[in-house]
């Protein structure tokens, strides 16, 4: 397992060793660090930098049940570290390290 850490402890992301899938970690920035999004990274997600510091990720919150598709907004301090963010998306996605 291969743990990365970004943006001041909270985004994480750990690709596994035996399936080759890369999993997105985020965590509040509180005290608790309660987990606000858990999601394999795959191929066909879209991702897109949205205003001056968020990036948005489309999502299936639970596969199982099969919902439609769910946008969720990330939001970072900078302008630079949404850059940053969507570009290891973007590599991660790919399956590329």
């Amino acid at each position: 397992m291969n743990l990365f850490l970004l943006l001041k402890r909270i985004v994480y992301y750990q690709k596994d060793k035996v399936d080759e899938k890369v999993q997105l970690i985020v965590r509040a920035d509180t005290n608790l660090g309660n987990i606000l999004l858990n999601i394999i990274l795959q191929e066909g997600l879209p991702t897109s930098r949205l205003g001056k510091n968020n990036v948005m990720i489309v999502c299936v919150p639970t596969p199982e049940s099969k919902p439609p598709p769910t946008p969720v907004l990330v939001r970072v301090k900078t302008g630079e570290e949404a850059d940053e963010l969507l570009s290891i998306l973007e590599k991660y996605k790919k399956g590329a390290e």
